[in-house]
């Protein structure tokens, strides 16, 4: 069980990290 809520962390950082990444880019798209 421990496994399987280190993944999920692991997928929620993951999420986090992927959606900042794309609201730069379409801040930056949205710019120009």
């Amino acid at each position: 069980m421990a496994d399987a809520a280190h993944a999920l962390d692991l997928a929620r950082i993951r999420f986090q990290l992927i959606r900042s990444t794309f609201l730069e880019l379409w801040n930056y798209l949205k710019r120009t």
